[in-house]
């Protein structure tokens, strides 16, 4: 298994219904992309594509110029 399917998958665990808030959903809506086009399909996929990116990125000092509200 890949390693950013098994990060997605254990984000799934880690959402708590965070995906589903309106606060969630406002973070969305303002960034203006998503990880991936996976990331469209639902807001529970884009919460786990946006934990992959995430943990792809920290360290790098990307994570604080991309991402905007959705890694807030």
């Amino acid at each position: 298994m890949h390693v950013s399917v098994f990060i997605h998958e254990s984000a799934h665990s880690m959402d708590h219904g965070k995906s589903a808030s309106k606060e969630w959903h406002d973070a969305v809506a303002r960034d203006s992309c998503v990880p991936d086009a996976y990331a469209n399909s639902n807001f529970a996929d884009n919460f786990a594509q946006v934990v992959v990116l995430w943990v792809h990125l920290v360290g790098t000092g990307c994570d604080k110029d991309l991402g905007g509200s959705q890694f807030a």
